[in-house]
């Protein structure tokens, strides 16, 4: 119904998880995209506008991470390209795919990719995006050319999206030649904040778009350009998420201690003044001491375990992160896997092979369900700067809702209802989907 007050609509759900829990009968009153009320054990009246929604509201699950043109790359990479392949001989074969996408094959193929994710109950991408130039290296007339069609794409496949823009100047720590695929990635530090700026004028007051900003990897950017850049940018978008890949790779690492005498992490804390706004992509390879400085500082750790999986980067010490008071969300990444509840299972299996245990992320309290999914909403929301990641009052009504008849969760209660959505794998139960109070139609655009 509509009111004095804007655009509101009330949903009855026979279960909910609320930020205080899981409820039964529970109205959720959504006006102008903002959930206004929650009212559990809810008894509709004769004359109440209520619709009535079959199934298990959850909180949408935010995306943080993900590069959408290696949807195309997905399953063709699984062959030797030598004696010893890995993340290096992976990335040349993504650097020539990278040479062959128009704009109008990014959009098409990034609606596809959205699609997919809304089908598997992402709400949100974070769009990793550095693909900016024409096909020589040249920039496009307009230099939001690829942005926007990536934007056009989630906008037409009903996904929120966070656009984040990447800065990428070199080829590694010490410059050398630039692959020719990697021209389609450089930019400058002026054309840089040009293109934040022309992102922000053109998308920046747009429904269901925030523009955040990323540095590739301490490898494609030197450290003071990193500061410099930052600082800028904050004095114009004080809350402008800001994201980089970092301690992804063992052969990164070791480099940036021979060069610097600082492990990747350490090195980026030393130069830099990383909190909350931050995500820290992969962050695989770090110690104790860093495990702490990022806890400590309120970062997000974006982890992309069938990713990191795929491409032999290593198993994350999730479990030490974790009870450090560490926070964590997840991304697609590559695109071998377009399904939050794999990302997050892989997360915990990955700990469970290198402790002999099991159950090893939950805690005396929480299931390992209970522990991940939530964890997951909220701290991806925070990457991504949204006011979103639970089902309470004042928050976006990002709503994913489950078939409470569908196998995988059917009959489950409580916690239990986490535990089985993540661990047994059975079809999909994700039914509906609703973005900013509207539904989502699963096959890709607004209702």
């Amino acid at each position: 119904m509509t009111d004095a007050t804007g655009n509101t609509k009330r949903y009855l759900f026979p279960t909910a998880f609320t930020v205080n829990g899981w409820h039964d009968d529970v109205l959720i009153e959504c006006t102008n995209g903002i959930i206004s009320e929650v009212i559990a054990d809810f008894a509709p009246q004769p004359n109440d506008s209520v619709e009535q929604i079959r199934g298990i509201a959850i909180p949408g699950i935010p995306n943080v991470h993900s590069h959408a043109f290696q949807r195309r790359l997905a399953g063709l990479s699984e062959f030797r390209t030598g004696t010893h392949d890995s993340f290096w001989t992976w990335r040349q074969l993504m650097y020539d795919m990278a040479t062959r996408w128009s704009p109008e094959d990014i959009y098409e193929i990034a609606r596809g990719l959205y699609s997919e994710l809304i089908a598997n109950g992402y709400t949100w991408v974070g769009e990793f995006h550095y693909l900016h130039n024409d096909f020589d290296g040249s920039p496009y007339a307009d230099i939001t050319t690829m942005s926007d069609a990536v934007i056009r794409a989630a906008q037409d496949a009903g996904i929120g999206i966070c656009i984040l823009p990447v800065l990428y100047q070199r080829s590694g720590f010490v410059p050398g030649d630039l692959d020719p695929a990697q021209k389609r990635f450089v930019l400058d530090e002026e054309v840089f904040l040009r293109l934040l700026d022309q992102l922000r004028a053109s998308w920046g007051t747009t429904d269901n778009v925030k523009i955040g900003m990323a540095f590739h990897s301490l490898r494609a950017v030197d450290i003071s350009t990193i500061a410099s850049v930052t600082s800028t940018a904050r004095k114009l978008y004080p809350a402008i998420p800001i994201h980089i890949h970092v301690a992804e790779q063992l052969n990164e690492v070791n480099e940036c201690q021979s060069l610097f005498g600082l492990r990747p992490v350490e090195y980026l804390y030393e130069h830099v003044e990383v909190d909350g706004r931050w995500c820290l992509v992969h962050a695989t390879h770090v110690n104790s001491s860093e495990i702490t400085k990022v806890a400590e500082s309120g970062a997000i750790v974006g982890l992309c375990p069938t990713t990191e999986a795929n491409l032999g980067d290593g198993i994350f010490p999730a479990e030490e992160f974790i009870e450090a008071g560490g926070s964590f969300a997840i991304g697609s990444d590559s695109q071998v896997c377009t399904n939050p509840r794999s990302e997050l299972r892989l997360l915990e299996y990955a700990q469970r092979l290198t402790t002999n245990r099991r159950a090893v992320l939950g805690n005396q309290s929480q299931s390992v369900g209970r522990a991940l999914y939530p964890a997951a909403c909220q701290h991806g929301a925070q990457a991504l700067g949204l006011n979103a990641g639970t089902l309470e009052i004042g928050k976006r009504a990002d709503i994913v809702v489950l078939g409470n008849e569908h196998y995988a969760i059917q009959n489950a209660k409580g916690d239990r209802i986490f535990d089985r959505y993540l661990f047994c794998d059975s079809g999909n139960p994700v039914e509906r989907l609703m973005l900013d109070g509207s539904w989502t139609e699963l096959g890709g655009h607004r209702q």
